[in-house]
């Protein structure tokens, strides 16, 4: 709950009487609103529903680490602390107020031009899957997209007296495919799906083990890698996630067959200008070592995760 000093000092900064916010209520414009201890977020109104000038004041309980999340809805801008912000933001000061002016939202003390200039254009960067809200005044849009890659495969373990024991290292996974230079053409408010398919895991070796002596045999194979999944942009891009890479195989007395590494991603859809890339073969996570011995100690190791993919969006406002 809100600590019992806040009426004192909203009254001392003229904010009352606040009206208290649930978590995800709008803000209400030309009233003081106040967000509790309790209250985790809130949301700006639609510029549909104000007019140029109208301003929302939002006070937060003083308690330590109440930072509430303040979302910016149908792709306005927010200009604070030299910073311009989409999508969302966290409230750290006590006290804010904002001002719409036609374009986004501002604090007062900067002009309408200020605050236009500073937002005229942006990156949006996506790790996760998510949406993208094409900002006022925007026409097209630049995106650049890569698949994950996949993960590679751990490395085998081989440990035998008096035969000879064989161990392979696991194999890279594939590379993701990739889009650049996307020139697409958007509309202001348009909402344009992301889905960022998962990279692929590391596949387990077997690890370590010390022989006791005397006559022995002991082989663990390497796990495969996993496959990393699709990275999409709407119904325009869709590139696939590079391939597991292999496990290596363990063997007594006779070398195991060669394995195969992972293989690479593809482009399944692009209906942009972009310049479309497969990935490439075994240029994603590293396979894990192997180890073999025919007595004492060895370990073997895991293979290593492929990279992420990601969405990259540019935008600049029309003049």
């Amino acid at each position: 709950m809100a600590v019992n000093t806040f009426d004192l000092w909203a009254e001392q900064r003229g904010i009352l009487p606040f009206k208290p916010l649930q978590t995800g209520q709008v803000l209400q414009v030309n009233e003081p609103c106040f967000l509790p201890y309790e209250c985790a977020s809130c949301r700006l109104p639609e510029r549909k529903d104000i007019a140029i000038g109208a301003q929302v004041i939002i006070a937060k309980s003083l308690e330590q680490g109440h930072n509430p999340l303040v979302q910016i809805t149908d792709g306005a801008l927010l200009y604070l602390n030299n910073q311009v912000y989409t999508g969302q933001f966290n409230l750290t000061s006590p006290e804010l107020r904002l001002i719409y002016n036609g374009f986004g939202w501002q604090v007062p003390n900067f002009s309408a031009t200020d605050t236009q200039n500073a937002a005229r254009s942006g990156i949006a960067n996506f790790t996760a899957s998510g949406s993208f809200t094409v900002p006022a005044g925007v026409s097209e849009i630049v995106v650049d997209a890569k698949a994950a890659d996949g993960g590679g495969g751990g490395g085998a373990y081989a440990a035998a007296y008096p035969s000879q024991p064989y161990a392979q290292s696991g194999t890279n996974g594939g590379s993701g495919a990739q889009v650049k230079g996307a020139t697409i053409a958007v509309s202001a408010g348009d909402i344009i799906p992301i889905t960022i398919g998962a990279h692929g895991g590391g596949g387990s070796a077997y690890g370590y083990w010390a022989s006791s002596g005397g006559n022995f045999s002991f082989v663990r194979h390497g796990m495969d890698g996993g496959d990393a999944g699709i990275t999409q942009v709407g119904e325009l891009i869709r590139i696939e996630g590079g391939k597991r890479g292999r496990g290596g195989q363990g063997a007594l007395d006779v070398s195991p067959a060669p394995i195969a590494t992972g293989k690479a991603g593809t482009v399944l859809v692009n209906n942009t200008n972009g310049t479309a890339q497969d990935g490439e073969d075994g240029s994603g996570g590293k396979g894990g070592g192997a180890a073999q011995h025919r007595g004492g100690s060895a370990q073997s190791y895991s293979g290593s995760a492929g990279a992420a993919g990601y969405v990259s969006i540019q935008w600049e406002v029309n003049v």
